[in-house]
């Protein structure tokens, strides 16, 4: 899932479910028996909810719906660890947690968590996700309601990584391209990496 591709969609009127079915080709389900307790590195063993409370992986003043989402792919992405009693980090090689925020959440991020308590992916590929992706996923193609790149919906919410994400040199639409109009290598330039490997190849 992008980060700022949820922003985008919610503030487009999709809701939650919409959207973690764009990003991960599944739907939500209630998981019966969920663990309550979660082994945290650095922080023990936690109640699995205020644990979620911590995740400090998206603004809490974004909207209901991507707050949602957030809450819902962080819980799918956690269960795994809880469910098999490994150890979860707590930086962004797993989900970023604060201890702080866990203590005294933004009411809007624990109303999210709250009110998706149980729900987690249906048996999803992965449950990662990022801020940006440039405007395209693997899984999910491009991450578009119209037109590119105008109409992306990371460039929407104002991701301030979409246009370094794709191909600009710094964070502004208006950067240097470096001579370029696409990102994409010309016929020569891929002739040469081909020829290349060729040669390489052959010793």
């Amino acid at each position: 899932m992008s980060q700022y591709g949820a922003k985008g969609r919610a503030q487009a009127g999709h809701d939650y479910k919409k959207i973690l079915k764009y990003y991960y080709k599944v739907d939500v389900k209630i998981q019966d028996g969920f663990p309550s307790k979660i082994k945290v590195s650095g922080h023990g063993e936690m109640d699995f909810q205020k644990y979620l409370y911590g995740l400090a992986e998206m603004p809490s003043d974004w909207p209901s719906d991507a707050l949602k989402a957030q809450a819902i792919a962080g819980r799918t992405y956690a269960y795994s660890y809880a469910k098999a009693g490994k150890t979860i980090c707590i930086t962004e090689s797993c989900q970023v947690f604060s201890k702080s925020k866990s203590d005294n959440p933004p009411s809007a991020w624990k109303k999210a968590v709250d009110d998706t308590k149980s729900m987690i992916l249906n048996n999803p590929t992965n449950s990662q996700y990022s801020s940006t992706t440039g405007g395209y996923l693997n899984q999910s193609g491009w991450d578009v309601s119209g037109k590119w790149p105008q109409d992306s919906y990371e460039k929407k919410a104002g991701s301030p990584w979409f246009y370094k994400a794709w191909y600009t040199q710094t964070y502004r639409d208006n950067s240097s391209t470096c001579g370029r109009s696409t990102p994409w290598l010309n016929k020569e330039e891929m002739a040469d990496i081909v020829n290349a490997w060729k040669v390489w190849r052959k010793g």
